[in-house]
């Protein structure tokens, strides 16, 4: 199986082809690849000629002549010359490892048997890549999960400490404004009011 592309894809159609069709589409890959072929033989033709016979040449011609043949701003002809045939070399490649593809995926696809088991391959890598992205979105949100626990303590702390805070002021706002009442009860139980702890001298010895 491909790397990075499908079958489908090196083919330029979608899964859902018909099989009568699938000849058709592999030579339409294969006029493709040969025009941009082609045509990025002809720019390096261009950018040869420009930067070697061009002495006048536009700044932004010349920049993207440069660009074409991977050089910075290189007027030597020699070396110009050498980046020529070696970026003509390296799209020759690429193009021979494109039409390699192209029949590979034309060898396979075209074949209904070979089609199906391909077929049933991808679907098991995609199941596969959907378990794989469903447990790492599982690993991420368990350990967002533990993050947080982890400043949990000092948060559930604050929280005690603010709640004990308005349980204490609510009890001192409501002894200051039922006084009377609370030291009655207290008085009742036997114990000292909070004022007459507070005003009491000390018993004597």
């Amino acid at each position: 199986m491909l790397a990075q592309q499908t079958h489908y894809e090196v083919l330029g159609v979608t899964a859902d082809i018909e099989q009568s069709k699938i000849k058709q589409a592999a030579q339409q890959a294969n006029l493709d690849a040969k025009k941009s072929y082609e045509e990025s033989i002809a720019g390096i033709k261009q950018a040869f000629t420009l930067l070697t016979q061009s002495k006048n040449a536009e700044p932004q011609l010349r920049k993207k002549a440069l660009d074409i043949l991977g050089l910075d701003n290189q007027t030597d002809a020699t070396i110009i010359k050498q980046a020529a045939q070696d970026v003509a070399k390296e799209q020759k490649l690429a193009y021979e490892a494109r039409i390699a593809d192209i029949q590979r995926s034309f060898a396979i696809l075209n074949n209904p048997d070979k089609r199906q088991s391909y077929d049933a391959q991808l679907q098991a890598d995609k199941e596969k890549q959907a378990k794989r992205e469903a447990a790492a979105h599982k690993a991420k949100v368990a350990k967002a999960i533990s993050d947080g626990r982890k400043q949990t303590p000092l948060l559930v702390k604050l929280l005690k400490f603010i709640f004990l805070l308005l349980i204490v002021t609510a009890l001192v706002g409501f002894y200051f404004n039922n006084q009377e009442m609370v030291d009655d009860w207290l008085a009742q139980l036997g114990i000292p009011s909070f004022s007459e702890s507070v005003t009491s001298p000390p018993p004597a010895k």
